[in-house]
């Protein structure tokens, strides 16, 4: 499907009379194919939102506008990778100029553009897409996912524990990885006992998390991508299809995000995906 075509469906998606938008004729297959960031912001210190067209921007130009975490996903669902993680990052077409200069130079941008928790799940998925490829701050790919996928630097210790959207979200991937990927599902949750991960730590330091007995560890499924090559086919298959639902859930509830929604909501309509 075109770009254009990708644009006109998820418009109309997100302003039907409908409930819930239907992303069923959008390919999520993005969240399963390696991702090779430049990193020309940090770099170069020239945005990678330059190089887009009007029209690969998500509903650019119109109101509402989207929250940066729609944005960042509809980016990094046509294949712009690095335009998509500035846009996490607080990047948009009118800052630019703001941007590029604080990523060479001392400013305050990362304490003026706070993340929030699903900012740095989206954030999480985009490095994991990396894989083994070297990229922030020197560290692989999965590297950087297990420390966003952990909160980045606000450093969260413990998962599975209290009620957040992070918690709903991993809830929701819990109860569909149940049903969907029953081959895979006992390695990507944490299943009678709490499982602890040695994982990265700001300044290259390590540090420790805990997720709770029969939850959805982040670190584990991150751990379980990374060894997609050596799975069998149903297994990888199945991965397949988690990561992909992943990418739709977490779209979802970006559309979501200024109502009330709970499992059930998050997970309508999936039986015709």
């Amino acid at each position: 499907m075109s770009a254009f075509l990708r644009f006109i469906v998820l418009f109309l998606a997100l302003f039907s009379a409908s409930s819930l938008p239907e992303l069923r004729n959008v390919d999520f297959s993005v969240a399963t194919r390696p991702l090779a960031l430049q990193y020309t912001l940090q770099r170069h210190g020239r945005s990678a939102l330059r190089s887009l067209k009007t029209t690969d921007f998500w509903l650019f130009g119109t109101q509402p506008t989207p929250s940066n975490i729609a944005q960042a996903i509809w980016l990094l669902i046509c294949g712009h990778g690095d335009a998509a993680h500035e846009v996490l990052l607080g990047v948009n077409e009118t800052n630019l100029h703001v941007a590029e200069y604080a990523a060479t130079h001392p400013t305050s941008w990362h304490q003026d553009h706070p993340l929030c928790d699903v900012n740095d799940l989206v954030h999480s998925l985009i490095h994991r897409c990396e894989g083994a490829c070297i990229g922030e701050g020197g560290h692989s790919g999965f590297e950087n996912a297990k420390y966003w996928a952990a909160g980045g630097p606000k450093e969260y210790t413990n998962f599975g524990y209290a009620a957040s959207s992070v918690h709903l979200i991993h809830q929701t991937l819990l109860q569909w990885s149940s049903v969907h990927t029953p081959e895979i599902i006992a390695d990507v949750v944490s299943t009678h006992s709490a499982r602890r991960h040695s994982i990265l730590a700001s300044k290259g330091q390590r540090r420790h998390v805990v997720v709770a007995p029969g939850c959805w560890d982040p670190f584990a499924f991150i751990d379980f991508c990374s060894t997609a090559e050596q799975l069998g086919s149903v297994e990888q298959e199945q991965l397949r299809s988690l990561q992909e639902f992943e990418l739709r859930l977490l779209l979802r509830y970006a559309l979501l995000e200024q109502r009330d929604c709970d499992v059930e909501m998050l997970l309508s309509g999936e039986e015709q995906q």
